[in-house]
């Protein structure tokens, strides 16, 4: 951490639109943070609900600056260019922190000597719905593989808590990309940046932050905007390494849809349903050997009655991210999509 003090003062800063339903949570978990000095920017994007006066009403010791809808790369770039810190701290107006979440930063910018750190979701989301909780488990699981789940990873980010970063280095790499629309790909393509120009990166997944995940429609539409810009990204530049490992997203969702093709296909083909009746136990055997860690966690921090809820939603959910990424695949390589900017 060159030439940052032993207590630096560090920047939140929070793009929001239309944030009403959790930015107040979201402030008060920040200004309750045990550690100090902070201070706190909203960036209210153009909302067309009461964002701007929750902040003024309710939190005047946060600074506010309204601005014409940029989406939130564009709005986290105009609140770096108020900040006074000498770390930023990019959180959105969805995430809680925990009293510790910013200590814990600092220390790990410190005590690393990187430029740039991330955290990670918690399992216990903001809202109670099954899919937020089971959106919540399938981050814990498949962001992290096993062998880094109680340890930190240099070179590396996790998708969920935010981006804190040094002034200097967020200053090096020019901000966000504000061309980018999407859930979070800006994120993607700033850190390959920050890999290309040789900063230092740390995932630490012992930080934690909760997260307001969005329903069922909302969340499937993120994931189809989330695997194509990526995979458009790719065709510029390689990401680096991320947390992600795809075999067991892959793996699952083939044994789900062999088992669900076999099915049906049993009633249909009377002479072939023992071959049939025979595949589809296989992809579903294959679908609980491809599932085990999210079943062992599952059990373990959801119990088991939600577990067995959440099956067949992970079930859905694995062929659906399969789906999204032969989508992304036809629109990238076939048809020759690219993307602006």
């Amino acid at each position: 951490m060159d030439g940052v003090g032993a207590h630096p003062l560090v920047s939140v800063i929070i793009p929001a639109f239309n944030a009403v339903p959790t930015l107040a949570r979201c402030l008060e978990a920040v200004l309750a943070s045990d550690y100090q000095p902070l201070e706190v920017i909203v960036v209210d994007d153009g909302s067309r609900d009461g964002t701007a006066r929750l902040v003024e009403q309710d939190f005047p010791g946060v600074r506010l600056l309204r601005q014409a809808n940029q989406g939130a790369a564009g709005a986290r770039n105009s609140g770096a260019r108020l900040a006074r810190g000498s770390l930023w701290y990019f959180l959105d107006s969805d995430v809680v922190v925990e009293p510790r979440t910013i200590g814990q930063l600092v220390a790990s910018v410190r005590d690393q000597r990187v430029d740039y750190v991330s955290g990670r979701y918690s399992t216990r989301p903001m809202n109670d719905g099954l899919i937020h909780h089971y959106k919540a488990l399938f981050d814990y699981v498949y962001y992290i593989p096993e062998r880094f789940k109680e340890q930190v990873y240099r070179d590396n980010q996790i998708g969920g808590g935010g981006d804190f970063f040094t002034r200097a280095a967020f200053e090096a790499l020019g901000g966000y990309d504000a061309t980018i629309s999407g859930a979070g790909n800006e994120r993607e393509e700033c850190f390959s940046r920050l890999h290309q120009l040789g900063l230092r990166s740390l995932a630490n997944p012992l930080i934690k932050t909760r997260h307001f995940f969005p329903d069922l429609g909302s969340l499937l539409r993120n994931i189809q905007q989330r695997v194509l810009e990526n995979m458009l990204l790719m065709r510029k530049r390689p990401l680096p390494a991320s947390y992600i490992n795809p075999v067991p997203i892959l793996g699952g969702a083939v044994a789900v849809f062999l088992m669900l093709l076999a099915l049906p296909l049993a009633w249909l083909l009377p002479e072939q349903r023992a071959v049939l009746a025979a595949l589809a136990l296989g992809g579903g055997v294959a679908f609980v050997i491809f599932s085990r860690h999210f079943i062992r966690h599952g059990l373990r921090k959801k119990g088991g009655w939600m577990l067995v809820r959440m099956m067949p939603l992970h079930g859905f959910f694995l062929v659906f991210s399969l789906y999204a990424g032969l989508r992304a695949v036809v629109r990238c390589h076939i048809l020759g999509e690219v993307r602006d900017g």
